[in-house]
């Protein structure tokens, strides 16, 4: 229990860092920011990594959740460390833990 408490305060104190120096969570890996444009593209900033891949269903590991991109003729535009762009025909997007 302690150890939980031990991360979450240093979780607390990273946030605060760079919320006093005004910079983006989505940065430190504190957040995630989804951009769906249209039916057919999303950007996701500050995910993690790639847990399954096909054209029918996309999941990613988020800081907090896992992100679930399900629809037609998914493919990857775009990735880098922090971020990750997918085109084709977006069904859903769900977050789950």
């Amino acid at each position: 229990m302690r150890n939980k408490k031990r991360k979450q305060e240093a979780a607390s104190a990273y946030e605060k860092v760079f919320d006093a120096l005004s910079l983006p969570k989505t940065a430190a890996g504190l957040t995630t920011t989804v951009t769906i444009t249209g039916k057919d593209s999303i950007l996701v900033e500050g995910y993690r990594g790639i847990i399954k891949y096909s054209d029918t269903l996309v999941l990613l590991n988020a800081p907090k959740y896992i992100i679930r991109i399900t629809g037609v003729d998914l493919e990857i535009t775009e990735i880098a460390c922090e971020y990750i762009s997918l085109r084709g025909v977006i069904a859903a997007l769900e977050y789950t833990h």
